[in-house]
């Protein structure tokens, strides 16, 4: 009899908590749910770095992002002078930090860590996203909401049948860029459907810096002609060392807006050629270390002429002072 006295007298002290803890919760006042939700889209927004964006948190708890208004300030407490004046203060220490690299073929984990230390954006892109698979394959670009939707070309040299950034771009410009990818190898015939249906051309050529029509070999700046392109918005370009000769006489005849490349090499060698796209006139605003390899990374630039329409601010460029 004491026993079921006992387990009748725990069940309502269970009850009875129950009911308190649902109350607490309707009774929570209005501005308390408010600061913790305002927590919570920080830290969430602290996830999406490179995202300009405003999280809005629904009855359900389900957070939606839409991308903030162009002429929104993003940080009211941090003018733009204030970070160019920081980065102008180090400049002249990294570039005698990057002038200890002075050997094309400087060798050694200590020269890495120099290089990927030193080096920090030239521009500052608010609207810095990564597109495209979230494993190898994908890309950081500047602002893609502000690509063109017509009169646009994009380039990709080194498809590898890999095409998730094109069809991030395309959905971006509503399939307004054309698209022109190519491979020293044969591509598969889903990779040739997929690049058409995005209005796309995919072509086997290897990159070379001198055109020999006996072979596959051809110059960036022979595929350009062909193709009727004297500019493009994006150049995207991954061609395992190739570019190493291939991509300055390019760039001494042909302008484009956006250049994501992943060198290859010692960091001598990447170093080298970082400072020859920098002398060409473009701003690094983005690096990435290659999670396989310290010998290969993905670089991001873009040409001041293009800058203002993806709301790119310039910070201090130092990198075509190095040689």
């Amino acid at each position: 009899m004491a026993s079921n006295k006992y387990t009748f007298v725990l069940l309502a002290v269970i009850i009875l908590l129950l009911v308190f803890l649902v109350l607490r919760r309707e009774i929570t006042p209005e501005y308390q749910r408010e600061e913790i939700n305002s927590l919570i889209a920080k830290q969430l927004a602290n996830q999406k770095k490179g995202v300009s964006v405003q999280p809005t948190i629904g009855s359900d708890g389900q957070v939606t992002w839409q991308r903030e208004s162009a002429n929104k300030p993003r940080n009211p407490e941090i003018k733009i002078d204030v970070l160019q004046e920081y980065f102008s203060k180090q400049k002249d220490e990294r570039v005698q930090l990057l002038k200890t690299i002075n050997d094309q073929y400087a060798r050694g984990n200590q020269y890495y860590a120099v290089l990927y230390n030193a080096i920090v954006p030239e521009m500052y892109c608010p609207d810095m996203v990564r597109i495209g698979n979230v494993n190898d394959g994908g890309k950081w670009i500047c602002n893609p909401w502000a690509l063109p939707r017509g009169n646009c070309s994009v380039y990709s040299l080194g498809l590898n049948n890999e095409v998730s950034f094109e069809k991030e771009v395309q959905q971006f410009t509503k399939n307004g860029c054309r698209l022109f990818g190519y491979d020293v190898n044969y591509q598969y015939n889903e990779t040739k459907t997929a690049y058409a249906a995005m209005n796309g051309n995919v072509g086997q050529v290897e990159i070379s810096n001198q055109t020999n029509f006996n072979t596959s070999a051809k110059s960036i700046e022979t595929l350009f002609e062909e193709n009727g392109d004297s500019y493009a918005e994006i150049f995207k370009i991954d061609i395992e060392g190739a570019e190493n000769l291939a991509l300055e006489p390019f760039l001494a005849k042909y302008r484009v807006c956006q250049i994501l490349i992943e060198l290859h090499g010692q960091p001598g060698e990447m170093l080298q050629i970082l400072v020859a796209v920098a002398k060409r006139g473009y701003l690094l605003y983005f690096f990435e270390v290659n999670g396989n390899s310290l010998s290969a990374s993905e670089f991001s630039f873009i040409h001041p002429d293009c800058a203002a329409r993806y709301e790119a601010v310039l910070l201090a460029p130092y990198l075509a002072e190095i040689y």
